[in-house]
């Protein structure tokens, strides 16, 4: 049961979590959540008993780990439920934790991390993917690239589409290719482009059993590839997606897929055994049983329910949309992160894009880069612990 359980989810700042919190307090657990930025909206929500501010997990996994650790003693912790790829951290030095995780082990999570690894995955169980090369040189993408009429190429460790390449419908950034540099550690996949609908699949799975999905897509999708967002739909080909991988690894805790609906059937993309943004398109107590309850029967999230990311909106302007287009769907959609009457994760929503915003443009950098570059995972390999 529920009720009673101290849960400590992680990585505050990442938009889902605060879906993950709204749903843990709607049956009856206790939350608290950890982050190294104190402006992460999950921080905030009025339904965590403890906010922690901790070390950045990227910057030293083992201390990061380790202050997890302290955290679970002191406040009497259950269950620690990491949300982004500072799961990866707390997974490789697991033994230092003295709760469990709702989550896979490190070397399964960090073989679907892999999208090069996980081609070859999808090859070994019969899931469709694009024609592939791998490319550990600049030299190799430059020849890898040549092989493909339309093209769409990013790092192995890499997210939402960020630092991608591509030819398709435009002409090849040739300064940007020139500032490739795929290594052994983090190859880059050149793939062809296929036509289709992006489809992306989120799943909750116990012991290599799905419990509970959620399929949707992209109804408003920014320049980098990421949902701003996003509308639940039915899709049957999902299941045996989810069912084939989390069978395979007999897996725990959350997965998720994008792929693309094509003609020929779903096109495998990529994976992310992490928490993603279907968690906003399921019931919250759904959610929150799920993960912390055995379930006998699969539950799907039913389709044609919106939610999206406003401060994205507002302050990202990667949509290309106009301000008439943005006020529009500012009204048109409810935001994620509003949810029981807990508006302070929406409003610090808006207070980190607007702060890590402005941080990016003074240090030139992306956004991406100064939101989620300590919380990352990018194939290095991990110290021993000490």
């Amino acid at each position: 049961m529920s009720e009673g359980k101290r849960i400590l989810v992680t990585a505050g700042r990442f938009m889902p979590a605060t879906g993950i919190v709204h749903a843990l307090h709607k049956v009856g657990a206790a939350v608290e959540v950890a982050d190294s930025f104190d402006v992460a909206p999950a921080l905030h929500s009025r339904f965590i008993d403890k906010a922690h501010i901790v070390p950045a997990a990227s910057q030293d996994p083992v201390g990061y780990t380790k202050e997890i650790a302290r955290i679970a003693r002191d406040r009497s912790i259950d269950l620690i439920l990491p949300t982004f790829e500072d799961g990866f951290y707390l997974a490789r030095y697991a033994d230092l934790l003295p709760v469990p995780r709702f989550a896979a082990d490190f070397d399964v999570l960090s073989e679907l991390h892999d999208k090069a690894a996980f081609v070859g995955v999808c090859q070994r169980l019969g899931l469709k993917t694009p024609p592939t090369k791998i490319a550990t040189s600049h030299q190799e993408l430059v020849e890898a690239i040549a092989g493909f009429d339309d093209f769409f190429a990013r790092p192995a460790f890499s997210r939402a589409g960020i630092g991608h390449l591509t030819n398709h419908g435009k002409e090849l950034d040739s300064e940007k290719l020139e500032r490739c540099n795929p290594t052994k550690t983090n190859p880059w996949l050149v793939q062809e482009f296929v036509e289709g609908r992006d489809t992306c699949v989120m799943c909750i799975a116990r012991d290599g059993k799905p419990a509970v999905i959620a399929v949707y897509e992209p109804a408003i999708a920014a320049g980098g590839g990421y949902s701003v967002r996003f509308t639940s739909i039915e899709d049957p080909a999902a299941i045996d997606i989810v069912s084939t991988v989390c069978s395979a690894y007999d897996y725990t805790g959350f997965i998720g897929f994008d792929y693309r609906r094509t003609e020929d059937g779903p096109i495998l993309m990529e994976c992310n055994p992490r928490v993603t943004a279907g968690v906003f398109l399921t019931d919250e107590s759904v959610i929150g049983d799920a993960i912390l309850n055995e379930r006998e029967t699969l539950l799907h999230a039913p389709s044609g329910k919106s939610r999206q990311y406003d401060s994205y909106l507002v302050y990202g302007r990667a949509t290309d949309q106009s301000t008439r287009e943005i006020v529009k769907s500012l009204l048109s959609s409810k935001d994620a992160l509003i949810s029981q009457r807990d508006y302070l994760p929406f409003v610090y929503s808006f207070m980190a894009r607007s702060k890590y915003k402005h941080q990016a443009y003074e240090e030139h950098k992306s956004f991406s880069d100064i939101f989620l570059g300590d919380i990352i995972w990018d194939g290095s390999p991990l110290p021993d612990a000490h």
